[in-house]
């Protein structure tokens, strides 16, 4: 072996392993960056707590009708007429000024702070953006505005329900951190909200009763439907084939 090659490839070799090192760190900057990219924004603020009003009330699921009465009652639920002031209700769709101020009532009796904040910011913007910001804030509160308007003994069933609902937290995160700490004001927030949930099982139950008297009643409206039907079961099904081939429309059907 020539010695003249000995210092060359000491060299290429010095050479090689910088490149690698150079390599190790690149690789290890970007990592780093990757990893600064996708760590998570900070927290927001914890908003006000009203996702007691969008839950919903004990019993069976429950659509505009049930809020409010029978179908065909008032209040333009589903299956009733369709132009009082909600329009059969929706989440979705635009908002009145009165609309807006039913709400915002509502709103005023279970979190006041809450509903004067957006009360101030009502005065100063558009409906559309007093509907959105309602929206975001209270999921369920046009469902109670319909329910207060269409039904208010039973409005105020659920609004006593939400609010020992929310004071039901409230003491139980107090009783956390009472107990967490040691101290003997844990028994006593445990005096308060054993009985605070005592009062609100007594109002779901009467929200429950209400809602067992409101189905009871349309079965048996369901029920005199039937029999009535079947009694006219040849007319009905007479008009029907007239409605199928065109000669005139059967709205009963």
């Amino acid at each position: 072996m020539d010695k003249s090659q000995g210092p060359s490839r000491a060299l290429w070799l010095a050479n090689l392993l910088l490149v690698v090192i150079v390599g190790i760190a690149v690789i290890s900057r970007w990592d780093t960056a990757r990893g600064e990219e996708k760590a998570p924004p900070p927290p927001k603020p914890r908003p006000a707590d009203t996702s007691a009003l969008d839950s919903p009330p004990p019993g069976p699921p429950m659509g505009d009708e049930e809020l409010g009465g029978p179908r065909g009652g008032p209040g333009g639920g589903p299956g009733g007429g369709r132009g009082g002031r909600w329009g059969g209700g929706g989440e979705g769709r635009a908002l009145t000024a009165e609309q807006i101020k039913e709400m915002l009532d509502v709103l005023r009796e279970y979190d006041p702070n809450l509903a004067d904040r957006i009360g101030k910011f009502s005065d100063q913007a558009p409906p559309e953006e007093v509907a959105g910001r309602l929206r975001e804030h209270v999921p369920g509160l046009m469902r109670l505005a319909f329910l207060k308007r269409v039904n208010p003994e039973r409005y105020e069933l659920r609004l006593t329900d939400l609010k020992l609902e929310r004071r039901s937290n409230e003491l139980a995160d107090q009783y956390r951190e009472a107990a967490a700490a040691d101290t003997a004001r844990s028994a006593a927030v445990k005096d308060e909200l054993a009985k605070v949930v005592a009062d609100h099982f007594d109002v779901r139950q009467k929200l429950r009763e209400d809602l067992l008297k409101e189905f009871e009643k349309r079965i048996e409206e369901m029920r005199a439907q039937i029999t009535e039907r079947q009694q006219s079961k040849d007319k009905l099904v007479v008009d029907r084939l007239k409605e199928l081939i065109g000669q005139e429309r059967n709205p009963t059907w």
